[in-house]
């Protein structure tokens, strides 16, 4: 990962306060329709080239080498990228005001070249909804990594499903049942119970279609979650996800990593990776 500049709370251009406290001296929030959106495997774009747990042959992905491995990489740290990009601050923003919309882009069926399975190694990776807003599917050189020539018919549905969407939400402030008042109707976050609907999933049919879910993560929850996890076989592993959290500055930076699960990762110092055996 890249690293790139950061906001700054100078007390100038921006407050030094939380923006609910300075709503409140204000009188109370501008009311502006927001939508907030991840999709569901952010991070396989950059484990892809960054993992341990992928094969290459001069630099370039070939295959999984512990597919499961990888698979708890990019749930766990998409999943932090959905808690502090999409859930916390929707949730926060839903206190001030109603107009706040959430989606997750689940689509996954990027085709097999050879030994890779991108549909696995990529999957709903982070930019990949793009061509889907702006109905630009001829990625050029690009399109054999992206695009199965059986499923152009769900992947071309599924993109006119979110231009609808996000014409309806620039026309009115309420992406609704899209333009043609046809589709799934896309609710706002409703915040009266864990099980009331969140945000929108957008996936083709045989994804699941399209489709409202309260399926929720919290930073806080996902940390508590990784502490037990059984999938996790060592504790080594498990400060490996540690650390990546802190490493990708999302809700977790390395004073958190010394103190996580009571000092659990103390024998595994953050600046001295990568780990002795």
């Amino acid at each position: 990962m890249y690293r790139s500049p950061q906001l700054i709370r100078d007390g100038t251009v921006l407050p030094l306060t939380e923006a609910a406290e300075v709503w409140s001296q204000r009188g109370g929030p501008a009311v502006v329709p927001t939508v907030f959106g991840t999709n569901r495997d952010e991070s396989k774009l950059f484990l892809l080239f960054g993992s341990e747990h992928v094969r290459r042959a001069f630099g370039i992905p070939m295959w999984l080498g512990d597919e499961q491995a990888y698979d708890l990489q990019s749930e766990y740290l998409s999943n932090m990228w959905k808690a502090t990009g999409a859930d916390e601050p929707a949730a926060g923003l839903r206190t001030l005001h109603d107009d706040v919309f959430v989606y997750r882009f689940d689509w996954d069926e990027e085709p097999r070249l050879l030994w890779a399975d991108l549909s696995k190694m990529l999957g709903a990776a982070h930019a990949v909804e793009i061509p889907f807003v702006f109905g630009l599917m001829d990625l050029g050189r690009a399109n054999r990594f992206l695009w199965d020539d059986e499923r152009t018919a769900a992947r071309d549905e599924l993109s006119d499903a979110m231009m609808s969407y996000w014409a309806q939400f620039a026309y009115t402030g309420d992406p609704g049942r899209g333009r043609s008042g046809t589709l799934e109707t896309w609710r706002r976050w409703n915040p009266s119970s864990a099980d009331a609907p969140k945000f929108l999933v957008f996936d083709t049919r045989e994804g699941g279609g399209i489709r409202m879910s309260s399926d929720t993560v919290s930073g806080e929850k996902l940390l508590a979650r990784l502490a037990t996890d059984d999938r996790i076989d060592s504790q080594r592993a498990r400060c490996e996800l540690y650390r990546s959290f802190a490493e990708r500055g999302r809700g977790f930076d390395e004073d958190d990593y010394a103190t996580v699960a009571n000092g659990a990762c103390r024998d595994f110092p953050f600046d001295a990776y990568p780990w002795n055996d």
